[in-house]
């Protein structure tokens, strides 16, 4: 804050570092029968926050199918579920989070119920211990 005026002072030594990731892409899994996992959590609202703007910005080039709200998480479930789809997995079963019947996790699992696909198995919800507890 500026001493006699109170306006904000841009401070140039203050510098944050930002990433650009020009040519990003979607990573390839290896060829499997079964996909079992438990994909990183970040809520959909941290993203930018936790990984930097360059890697969503590179994140929502390569998933253009995915709601830019969506959790972290569903980008696994999202390629699983491709997988299964194209007939290159036969079964996936990730652990993922309470809120994938939410609005925009959830438009990701009917496009891929709408293709064929079906839940086999599902805990609704399960305690689950946080870093903070």
């Amino acid at each position: 804050m500026h001493p006699v005026t109170g306006q904000d002072v841009p401070d140039e030594t203050a510098r944050v570092q930002a990433w650009e990731y020009p040519n990003a892409h979607a990573a390839e899994w290896p060829d499997a029968d079964f996909i079992v996992g438990n994909p990183p959590f970040i809520g959909g609202w941290r993203i930018r926050q936790n990984l930097g703007d360059g890697y969503v910005e590179a994140l929502w080039r390569t998933h253009p199918v995915i709601p830019q709200k969506a959790d972290y998480v569903m980008y696994w479930w999202d390629h699983a579920a491709a997988l299964a789809d194209e007939g290159r997995v036969r079964r996936f079963g990730l652990i993922t989070t309470n809120s994938i019947t939410q609005v925009f996790q959830q438009r990701i699992v009917q496009r891929h119920l709408d293709a064929g696909l079906s839940i086999a198995f599902a805990i609704p919800d399960h305690p689950w211990v946080d870093s903070a507890d």
